[in-house]
């Protein structure tokens, strides 16, 4: 049976009433059929600054007014959707305006109190809860999260253009956190967190990882800041990046050497090295020019001399006294060819200059008069050569010294590297081919069966003033200069090694047009 209101009243009077006025929630009763609320607890005047006998003559369209205009339609949308499948409402959120002007957040739960006959509901019991200080608290809190954010997207952001990553490893929990820009340097997935000691120091290259280790552990056990320049092994594991890494220790106050944090920065420096390089290299080749310039006049005197004392031997009557003689004055005017190129290498920069007037020669011609020169050099380790010169060649346009000097360097290059091998295993092969793939030219493969080349040198191997052999074999200039020729020639010259498979140096010339025709080579 429907209760009536004043019941309500007196059932909200004497020691019920003075409950509900300590109650730090809003309660109040909402009859469905005439749209108003029929009782109202004394803590909305509190909390909304309106008496209950304010609230109670408001119908739902001016209760409504007051609810935040954003706010409205959820929660008729909630009313609606109550009376249509006539399920509890349930709770929502959403703010009222207080009689001073000011928005209020409430929290109101409401539940069906009675129903009729036939399951409708007549009246509501709602509780509402000002949470304004809780949104407020919230409110600051996503303003915080977003300053922080924002923060955090700026950091990286400089941290991006500056290639600067920064790294955090707090010692109790043994925890590391990574910036961004330190995953991005490591090339390592953020999402997979921050990897283990063991797969950092195994991204660093062999020769550094001894520095970083002991850099780390002074940091840790003594307390000493570090900073280092190590090789950063890339995603392939063969190429390096130069990276600047620092770490700093914080000490625990009031505690003798117990590090709690360590804390640092990683950055590329890899352009940075590379421009050092270039510096170093710049000064090496200008004191080599210098001193090239002075030993040039020195040298060729006595070459001179030789020469002359060998064309007087070539006129000698006896047959092998005129051939030693015109061997040691070919070997005269090559030295002295050589030192002149080298000169103008270190001077300028390339001692052979591109033409197109050089004279055509046989490649095949050439390659054997080198292999000539190269076998009169006792001194290298003797090997076996195999040699294959294809047939039908056409004439290039080239410096048949030039050419020359390229063979034999490489030849001379490739016994050096077999020279730890037993005799029986040091094989050397030559071959001479012409090719259409890509454009027409003529190729000279030189093969050893050395030990190969390390893959991270493969590509400095023609870098000036790089080698591998000790200082008294050799400045690191030979390949460099070889390839400075082939380019003056149009071509080039490319390695194929790897580690115990031995190593294959290729030269390729352009076949003039001149020499090619449709109806083939000529």
């Amino acid at each position: 049976r429907p209760l009536k209101t004043d019941r309500y009243s007196g059932a909200c009077s004497g020691e019920n009433h003075s409950l509900l006025e300590i109650l730090p929630d809003i309660i109040y009763i909402f009859d469905v059929a005439t749209q108003k609320s029929v009782y109202v607890s004394p803590r909305v005047t509190t909390n909304l600054g309106y008496t209950p006998e304010e609230i109670q003559a408001m119908g739902s369209d001016r209760l409504s007014c007051l609810v935040h205009p954003d706010d409205r339609q959820a929660l008729i949308d909630q009313h609606t959707q109550f009376r249509e499948a006539r399920e509890t409402p349930g709770e929502i959120e959403y703010r009222v305006a207080h009689r001073e002007g000011n928005w209020r957040w409430i929290r109101a739960y409401e539940t069906v109190l009675r129903r009729d006959r036939e399951g409708r509901p007549e009246q509501l019991l709602g509780i509402a809860r000002d949470i304004t200080d809780r949104k407020e608290i919230e409110a600051a809190r996503d303003t915080a999260i977003l300053a922080l954010q924002e923060a955090e997207r700026r950091l990286a952001h400089a941290q991006a253009v500056a290639h600067v990553g920064s790294w955090e490893y707090d010692v109790p929990s043994d925890k590391v956190t990574w910036s961004l820009e330190t995953f991005r340097l490591f090339e390592f997935n953020p999402a997979e967190g921050a990897p283990s000691y063991e797969a950092l120091i195994d991204r660093f290259h062999e020769e550094d990882r001894v520095r970083l280790e002991e850099g780390m552990q002074n940091a840790l056990k003594r307390g000493v800041a570090y900073a280092l320049d190590l090789r950063l092994l890339r995603r392939d594991g063969i190429a390096t990046r130069w990276v600047h890494i620092a770490g700093r220790p914080t000490i625990e106050s009031g505690r003798t050497e117990a590090v709690t944090r360590l804390s640092g920065v990683i950055q590329d420096i890899d352009e940075r090295h590379q421009l050092e390089e270039k510096l170093r290299h710049s000064d090496k080749m200008q004191a080599l020019g210098q001193f090239a310039a002075e030993i040039t006049h020195e040298i060729n005197n006595p070459i001179a001399a030789i020469s002359g004392v060998a064309q007087l031997l070539e006129r000698h009557p006896e047959p092998q006294v005129a051939e030693d003689g015109h061997t040691i004055r070919e070997m005269a005017d090559r030295a002295g060819h050589i030192v002149r190129s080298l000169r103008k290498f270190v001077q300028d920069g390339s001692a052979f200059p591109s033409t197109s007037h050089y004279p055509f020669i046989d490649l095949n011609t050439t390659v054997k008069a080198a292999l000539a020169l190269v076998k009169r050099q006792r001194t290298l380790p003797a090997a076996d050569i195999e040699g294959q010169y294809a047939d039908g060649l056409p004439l290039v346009a080239a410096d048949a010294g030039q050419i020359e000097q390229i063979i034999v360097n490489l030849v001379t290059n490739a016994r050096q590297a077999m020279a730890a091998l037993p005799r029986s295993e040091r094989i050397l092969t030559i071959h001479t081919e012409f090719s259409e793939e890509g454009a027409r030219r003529l190729l000279v493969k030189i093969g050893d069966s050395g030990p190969g080349i390390a893959d991270e040198n493969r590509e400095r191997i023609f870098a000036p003033f790089f080698t591998t052999k000790p200082r008294s074999k050799g400045m690191g200039l030979g390949l460099s200069i070889c390839r400075s020729i082939a380019r003056a020639h149009g071509g080039d010259i490319r390695v194929e090694s790897a580690p115990g498979t031995g190593s294959t140096f290729t030269l390729w010339l352009p076949v003039p047009p001149s020499l090619y025709d449709r109806s083939g080579l000529r």
